[in-house]
């Protein structure tokens, strides 16, 4: 079981953010807190005597932005290694049992920043993401978006749970659905006092801004809002919990290696061939019997796909070539042949 959480910390350039950092998160429980927002000028990788190891990036130019993760000596996986891809976004690979997870911790723009400069965190996420080939990928960070009641076509990604949607959401919600990765905050239930991460000022307001995302739906146990925690932040620390094991990605990989069905276009265009016409006054009639003979033209060139084996194609290459072509086919495949070529004698 690990444990990730996200936090902002509005602010780690100073020592003293930083003691106070370590002081509360050594009275949790936690594997690897992602911080956004640090505003460091300097980058910082330190190793205490406790065990800790702090990674913070820099911010840009204007003191804005900046991520980093702090990792507990209980982490049951080694640190593999920490970039600051942008100001805005980091990623840490850790190593266990052969696979190599992926957790990036994210600080996006809120919508009163430039069109361009929120576009861009878009398309560098997504790039980012889609450049890493890793098995188990996390997302975590503040998104600065309130996720709501999902709509039809995002059903199997975001989740079952409430709250509003803003500018942000939509920009989130398309990332999801555009990578098919799935919203974790969403898929537990859990009352509103556990659910939000983010108060105003004044208390009068209470909203749901820091996410996890993951490709893996499986590998996410849980998800909480750690209430002690407090550094002088207007955000709450969000811990979820992971189970990263080597039977579920073999599970998950040995899925996708069932057969599926792929369609041979050759017999496909061959039998829509053998369509004749008939002298039928009602159009209606010939429509439907066009759409029933494109229907069962599809039914017989379409076929189960596998992988072939080592044996089969050591048992290909000892085929004779005259009987290569006929081995090679489904069963559907060869009849369908045979009843495209005694179609094509009886016109003839």
């Amino acid at each position: 079981m690990v444990t990730i959480c996200t936090y902002n910390a509005r602010t780690l350039a100073s020592e003293f953010s930083i003691e106070d950092l370590l002081m509360q998160a050594r009275m949790i429980r936690y594997d690897v807190i992602g911080l956004a927002e640090t505003r460091r000028r300097r980058p910082l990788n330190a190793v205490y005597d406790t065990g800790e190891e702090l990674f913070l990036g820099t911010c840009d130019s204007r003191g804005v932005g900046g991520v980093g993760l702090l990792v507990n000596t209980s982490l049951p996986m080694k640190i593999d290694s920490f970039e600051q891809l942008t100001t805005r976004i980091g990623r840490l690979r850790l190593r266990r049992c052969g696979s190599t997870p992926a957790l990036t911790i994210v600080y996006a723009p809120t919508s009163n920043y430039d069109e361009e400069e929120v576009e861009a965190f878009d398309i560098d996420l997504e790039r980012f993401y889609r450049e890493d080939h890793t098995f188990f990928k996390v997302i975590i960070g503040d998104f600065n978006a309130k996720i709501g009641p999902k709509r039809s076509f995002e059903k199997r990604y975001i989740g079952t749970q409430r709250l509003e949607w803003n500018e942000q959401s939509e920009r989130l919600s398309e990332f999801i659905v555009a990578t098919k990765t799935i919203h974790g905050n969403l898929q537990f239930h859990k009352p509103h006092r556990q659910r939000w991460k983010w108060e105003s000022p004044n208390g009068e307001y209470r909203n749901e801004i820091d996410h996890i995302i993951v490709n893996r739906k499986f590998c996410l146990t849980d998800v909480a809002v750690v209430l002690k925690f407090y550094t002088g932040s207007d955000h709450r620390l969000f811990r979820p919990r992971f189970y990263f094991s080597r039977k579920g990605e073999k599970a998950a990989k040995f899925k996708n290696r069932i057969s599926r069905t792929t369609t041979n276009w050759d017999l496909f265009n061959s039998l829509v061939g053998c369509w004749e016409d008939a002298v039928v006054d009602n159009i209606d009639e010939e429509y439907d019997r066009l759409i029933e003979h494109l229907h069962v033209s599809t039914v017989k060139a379409e076929f189960e796909g596998h992988q072939e084996s080592s044996v089969s194609r050591n048992s290909r290459a000892n085929t004779p070539a005259w009987n290569r072509t006929s081995c090679g086919q489904p069963r559907t495949n060869v009849r369908a042949c045979e009843t495209v070529q005694t179609g094509d004698k009886r016109r003839s």
